[in-house]
């Protein structure tokens, strides 16, 4: 015979059934609320190890674009040289050497010493080896280098790059475009205008003048003067090339330009035939005809300076004669 709860036991049978499932459902998602915790946390931990690995990666770039751009600056220096000419295209030229440590093709030295090389491809190099220990792949892409003058004194260096960076994992990945600039003083460099027009048998170096005051309005002391001619230091002036120019031969003028005077006593004594002309380096060097004077007082015989920069160098206020 069936025996059929009474309605009060039937009350109870429900309730515990409901309270059993809840349990159940509770159980289950306390165990998957865990599982979810426990991979949001490590999640979290992989995001902050790939951030820490992507600041200290942008603190080395930084570095590289130092030291990597300083060795690009000479080597675009040492393929002039090389070339026995100036550079059509300064930008293209630099950024194979920054990127790649050669210049149409050819392995530039400084660019590739073994174990350290400073070239864009080099740093990407050491770059994955760190990233490979810490089980990230990372793949950074050069969209853009170019340079230009910051100041007279100073280039600035701009590279924008593609990165992606995954982790083996697929716990976390980043993709981002950026660009990073670096300021490289250029003072010390060669200018490459002397080492073009002389045949690479003088090398002037950039060095700023340090007076401006060239000749002691009271005793017309020229000795300011005559220590600016005979290191060729340099001015900024916006009549002359900037450094950037120089590489390509353009002697036109730059709100960013330096100028130096020629040295004719250096030139002589390398057998190079000098020029009757101003001793300003980017007219010395240039086709143009400019009005001169001679005959300076207190300077060497061979010193000629055109008009046009007779009162910079304060020349105006001593005695002389037209050229």
């Amino acid at each position: 015979m069936e025996i059929i709860p009474s309605g009060k036991n039937g009350m109870v049978y429900t309730f515990i059934s409901v309270f059993v499932v809840i349990l159940i459902m509770v159980i289950v998602s306390s165990g998957n609320s865990l599982r979810y915790r426990e991979k949001s946390i490590v999640v979290s931990s992989r995001v902050r190890a790939m951030n820490n690995f992507i600041e200290d990666m942008e603190s080395d770039l930084d570095r590289e674009m130092y030291i990597g751009g300083y060795r690009a600056l000479l080597s675009l220096q040492k393929y002039a040289r090389l070339k026995q000419g100036f550079i059509e295209d300064v930008d293209a030229v630099f950024s194979e050497i920054f990127l790649n440590g050669t210049a149409n093709g050819t392995t530039i030295d400084i660019m590739k010493q073994e174990g350290e090389g400073a070239d864009f491809a080099s740093w990407v190099a050491r770059i994955n080896e760190e990233a490979e220990m810490l089980n990230i792949m990372i793949t950074p892409e050069p969209v853009d280098v170019s340079l230009q003058m910051e100041t007279p004194w100073a280039v600035q260096i701009y590279i924008t790059i593609s990165f992606e960076i995954v982790d083996k994992k697929d716990l976390a990945s980043w993709e981002y475009v950026k660009t990073y600039t670096k300021t490289i003083s250029i003072v010390g460099f060669e200018d490459p205008v002397y080492t073009v027009f002389t045949n690479d048998k003088i090398s002037n170096l950039i060095f700023q003048s340090n007076s401006s005051d060239f000749v002691d309005d009271s005793t017309l002391d020229t000795t300011n003067l005559i220590y600016h001619l005979d290191n060729s230091q340099y001015i900024a002036s916006n009549s002359s090339p900037s450094f950037l120019m120089r590489f390509s031969g353009n002697l036109s003028d730059s709100t960013l330009g330096i100028e130096s005077m020629v040295n004719l006593d250096n030139f002589q004594k390398q057998g190079i035939a000098v020029r009757n002309k101003t001793v300003i380096d980017y007219l010395y060097f240039s086709n143009l005809t400019t009005a001169d004077y001679c005959e300076v007082l207190n300077m060497p015989t061979w010193f000629r300076i055109d008009e046009g920069h007779a009162e910079q160098y304060e020349v105006n206020l001593l005695n002389t004669s037209d050229c």
